[in-house]
């Protein structure tokens, strides 16, 4: 048995049994007892299929709620579903909606609202506000809120009199105003509003009192021209025969909080507030106290007579007072000026007299104009005490700007300090050159010219190489005019502190700043302004035989010049970040001269500097070496040039 439906099924047996029957002549399909009792089998196996099927088949009953057929219209969405039996069950009908989906949507800006269009054509407006939290202001103990309102005024109505007031026919753009505020001097009762428009009938307004019953809102309707409004008041008639009731757009609405005088109690204070107020009652006490003792001060230098300074009754303003009354009344008892002159002149003028800048011996203001040359000298003072680069002047250019750097320090742990230097900057090529320098402790050692594309000024900067206590400087540049206008000058700033490698900035020139020069250190080519040993050397007086006679004048071809220089490329080297190095060359064959000393020429790296370069001689070989220091925090590689001095040897 089976179950179909719930119903139990005898399960059918097959009834068939295959066989081919073969014609005569052939004994394989004989018509015998066995072929025939097949054939039996199959008849009541047939025979029981159809009993079994008779006993499970379905009724008419049961057949009848069975579905026949199911339609589904596109258009509405519905499904109609048929039975066998229509007569008994009625066709059945689902509408699924569909037609009420949504197809498209627009945004009306003038009305704030989304339409929503459905399949079946159909519109929805959906407004805007009504997704907008509205947020309530509940006034407490202390806070009071109260609300102000903008908005345009429509119209304007005054009323000496009566507890009713009739509006008729105001007419209102509708289309672009959504809600009224209406005001008014007196209390309202109670007001109906009315909106009109030709062929309608007329339509009642929603308006909404607020409380305190002079202000009401009037939500208007869009499809209408005009209202009609009628207030009635309880109010007796004002006092003012002009009260009004002003009817306006409603606006911004602006909410206010105020604390309500009186409402403020302890327990609405800070704990500590009265500890505070002693505090500041002992700090008005002791300034009560100053201010007495600055009054009493100022009465012994305006009287005297206060017993707090010494000799205060004949140093006081009143006494000078006095006393240059007593000197003007003797001037006026011994006589008048007779005459003036200034200083430069040899006669006495009297009447009305003018003395001008020549007569006291002062420049004119025309020597002034001719000689005094303004931005030509700037100055500037600072105190610094940290290690470190310092931005002392800038200039809106660089490359037309040169001019004469002057820096003092004061004593103040380490010993003072002077340095003159002299910038040269011709287009793209700028250089220092030192004029005079005297330490006494010497802590400025480089300086260097850089442009900062950040801000596009260029700038002098000087190293300080330790922390000190502060020190003052006094920053002074000479020669600060710029061929251009006076806004490309150099002008002194304050010493600012800043980066030895800063981004956007590019050093355009350097120098190693010596602790003790001046002038005498150098010689001219024919030998004049020299002293020390340059006097001797230059002028061959240091240079004898061994009988005592000057070389230059005995023995040498006066013909040649005496000294000679020679520029060397020492080699190229590359040092490590913040570290030393030491590099070697020998010096160039120069026919009839032989080499005498060394010096710095010139460095092809602006970070690298320069600790020393000399020559050097061992068993008969000469030898040019240069300490040199990379004073930036990466490795650099420099090419190095000295300048080689050579002595006439015949």
């Amino acid at each position: 048995m089976i179950s179909l439906n719930g119903i139990e099924v005898k399960k059918l047996n097959n009834a068939h049994i295959d066989l081919v029957w073969e014609n005569y002549s052939s004994s394989n399909t004989p018509i015998d007892e066995k072929n025939l009792n097949k054939m039996v089998r199959s008849v009541n196996l047939l025979n029981e299929n159809t009993t079994a099927l008779d006993a499970s088949k379905a009724t008419k009953v049961e057949v009848a709620s069975l579905v026949k057929d199911i339609d589904f219209d596109e258009d509405t969405g519905i499904f109609t579903i048929t039975r066998k039996d229509s007569s008994k069950y009625p066709i059945k009908t689902i509408d699924t909606k569909l037609e009420k989906l949504a197809k498209n949507w627009t945004f009306d800006e003038k009305t704030q609202k989304i339409i929503i269009e459905l399949e079946d054509g159909t519109l929805r407006h959906v407004d805007l506000s009504s997704f907008i939290a509205v947020f309530e202001f509940i006034n407490s103990d202390t806070i009071s809120f109260y609300t102000e309102y903008s908005g345009n005024i429509i119209k304007r109505i005054h009323w000496g009199g009566g507890s009713i007031i009739i509006m008729n026919n105001i007419s209102l753009d509708m289309d672009k105003i959504s809600e009224l505020v209406c005001e008014s001097d007196l209390r309202i009762s109670k007001i109906s509003v009315n909106a009109h428009k030709t062929g309608l009938p007329p339509y009642s307004l929603s308006v909404s009192i607020e409380q305190g019953e002079k202000r009401c809102y009037i939500k208007t309707a869009k499809e209408y021209d005009s209202i009609s409004i009628e207030v009635e008041t309880n109010d007796d008639a004002p006092a003012n025969p002009l009260a009004e009731f002003i009817i306006k757009t409603k606006g911004n609405e602006n909410i206010t909080a105020i604390v309500k005088e009186g409402s403020i109690e302890e327990k609405h204070l800070r704990p500590n507030y009265l500890a505070d107020i002693k505090i500041e009652s002992g700090k008005a006490e002791t300034a009560a106290r100053s201010a007495e003792e600055n009054a009493k001060t100022a009465e012994s230098f305006t009287h005297g007579g206060t017993g707090i300074r010494p000799e205060e009754n004949t140093d006081n303003a009143e006494y000078y007072k006095n006393e240059a009354k007593k000197y003007y009344d003797n001037l006026q008892q011994t006589g008048t000026v007779t005459g003036v002159k200034g200083d430069e002149e040899t006669t006495y003028r009297t009447g009305n007299v003018n003395l001008t800048p020549g007569d006291i011996g002062s420049p004119s203001n025309e020597f002034i104009s001719e000689y005094f040359v303004p931005g030509y000298v700037s100055t500037m003072r600072s105190t610094v005490e940290e290690q470190g680069w310092y931005r002392i002047a800038e200039s809106n250019q660089y490359g037309y700007s040169s001019c004469v750097i002057s820096l003092k320090r004061s004593y103040n742990s380490p010993s003072p300090e002077y340095q003159k230097i002299q910038l040269i900057g011709v287009h793209n090529l700028q250089k220092f050159l030192v004029l005079s320098s005297l330490s006494s402790t010497h802590i400025w050692t480089k300086i260097r010219e850089v442009w900062d594309s950040n801000d596009s000024k260029a700038y002098i900067e000087i190293y300080q190489d330790r922390n000190t206590l502060p020190n003052s400087w006094q920053i002074t540049i000479e020669e600060a005019l710029s061929v251009g206008d006076l806004s490309t000058r150099w002008k002194a700033i304050k010493a600012t502190i800043t980066e030895e490698d800063k981004n956007g900035v590019n050093v355009l020139a350097s120098l190693n700043l010596p602790e003790n020069f001046d002038l005498d250190y150098l010689a001219k080519k024919d030998g004049s302004n020299v002293s020390g040993t340059w006097n001797e050397l230059i002028s061959g007086k240091s240079i004898r035989d061994s009988g005592g006679n000057i070389i230059k004048d005995t023995y040498w071809n006066k013909e040649k010049e005496l000294v000679v220089s020679r520029e060397l490329s020492i080699g190229t080297v590359t040092i490590e970040a913040d570290g030393a190095k030491m590099i070697s060359a020998s010096p160039n064959s120069v026919t009839g001269y032989k080499a005498i000393a060394a010096f710095p020429s010139r460095l092809s790296n602006a970070y690298i500097y320069w600790n020393s370069c000399y020559l050097r001689e061992s068993s008969g070989i000469a030898s040019i070496d240069a300490a040199l220091k990379n004073t930036s925090n990466e490795k650099k590689t420099v090419s190095v040039y000295a300048t080689v001095l050579y002595l006439r040897a015949q």
